[in-house]
């Protein structure tokens, strides 16, 4: 018992928002003694492994994510049955239908979301340094909300695929090139130090007769200038280097920072202990962050507050992991 099977030569692609659809048709002819009834031939027409089965991928290089998901036998002739296929990409456990017969195959799940976070801010909306009339940044410091994009990738892994010891390598990361997600409806394109690896999660779930890795992983996306540098206002309690007396006194090197002042403000300076009005200064340790010149010496006087930028996460070739 051998049908005779030929692909169809009209094929129909359709794509509306994120769904794709892939529809054809195969021509199915039988022997008359192939079966005892129309009906038979009608039912067996779509299985048997004759034409494509239900889940079974695209062979078309590149889109083998698209899947089989209905069938349709309609006879044209005694013997003779069109077989009309529809392959999409639309299958989801959201939607109520059945995953794919190998649901690694399929394209991630994105979804983006705002993350909203408390920070301190210290620039103005031109870039300049937030300061008081003195040149002071202010204390407390100003506190905004400070909003990001995040973003979800769920993927299927075949059984053994799957190792949870590789979360290891890009906790505290970004990534270190281009980072490129395919997802279901295109492709997104990430800038390199823009995304930032935040978390990881994995369930076993069951396709047919075979266990699948269900993995979920959790970037968060800063594409501005800074990306995920952290920016710290140069102030300190010591010096390196120049002076280490506030306003200003002779070198000094790592030495705590001092305030000179009189000991009476309404009384000249006098440096001699025998005068009758002999006003020395006091220097007393600072009790709060000076600002400092970015050279680790004491910032002067209406000088521009100095801004060092810090790298605290770790640059990882994110290839491969969604």
């Amino acid at each position: 018992m051998a049908a005779d099977v030929k692909k169809g030569d009209k094929w129909i692609y359709t794509r509306k928002g994120g769904t794709m659809t892939l529809k054809g048709f195969y021509t199915v002819i039988y022997a008359p003694e192939d079966y005892p009834s129309i009906e038979s031939e009608a039912i067996h027409a779509s299985y048997e492994g004759i034409v494509p089965d239900y889940g079974q991928a695209c062979d078309v290089a590149g889109w083998e994510w698209m899947f089989v998901r209905e069938k349709t036998a309609t006879q044209i002739s005694p013997h003779n049955f069109q077989v009309d296929v529809v392959y999409t990409n639309a299958a989801s456990e959201t939607s109520g239908q059945s995953l794919p017969r190998n649901p690694s195959l399929i394209p991630a799940d994105v979804s983006f979301f705002t993350v909203s976070n408390q920070e301190k801010i210290d620039r103005d909306k031109d870039g300049n340094a937030i300061t008081n009339s003195a040149n002071e940044p202010p204390d407390p410091p100003l506190m905004e909300d400070d909003l990001w994009m995040g973003m979800r990738v769920v993927k299927y892994y075949s059984g053994g695929e799957y190792n949870p010891n590789l979360y290891a390598d890009y906790k505290r990361s970004t990534n270190s090139g281009t980072f490129n997600v395919k997802g279901k409806s295109g492709t997104y394109q990430f800038a390199e130090g823009t995304v930032k690896f935040i978390d990881e999660s994995m369930e076993e779930v069951e396709v047919g007769k075979e266990m699948y890795c269900k993995v979920t992983r959790v970037f968060h996306i800063r594409a501005d200038d800074l990306k995920w540098k952290r920016r710290v206002l140069d102030e300190g309690y010591t010096v390196i280097t120049g002076s280490n007396i506030k306003p200003a006194a002779e070198s000094a090197k790592a030495q705590r920072i001092k305030t000179r002042e009189l000991s009476d403000s309404t009384l000249p300076f006098q440096n001699n202990m025998d005068e009758e009005d002999y006003n020395p200064y006091i220097e007393t340790p600072t009790s709060e962050p000076t600002l400092l010149d970015g050279s680790g010496g004491i910032l002067a006087h209406g000088g521009t507050p100095v801004y060092l930028e810090k790298e605290t996460l770790t640059a990882k070739s994110y290839t491969g992991i969604v």
